[in-house]
């Protein structure tokens, strides 16, 4: 299982705390987290994929 390390700054967290859109806040905070790891993760595997003519290659970590 991956784990995310997600921080907040002051100013996201007065957002949360003293705002009416606390929710909102956070899961923008945390999906964008998300979504930037798992663009990270396909973007590191498609470096060891090689298309060589019709014949897929794909280099062993």
């Amino acid at each position: 299982m991956t784990q995310i390390e997600v921080s907040f700054d002051e100013e996201t967290l007065r957002k949360v705390l003293l705002g009416d859109k606390g929710a909102e806040v956070l899961l923008e905070k945390v999906m964008n987290e998300v979504l930037q790891a798992e663009m990270t993760e396909h973007l590191d595997r498609q470096k060891f994929v090689w298309r060589i003519g019709t014949e897929t290659v794909q280099r062993e970590e």
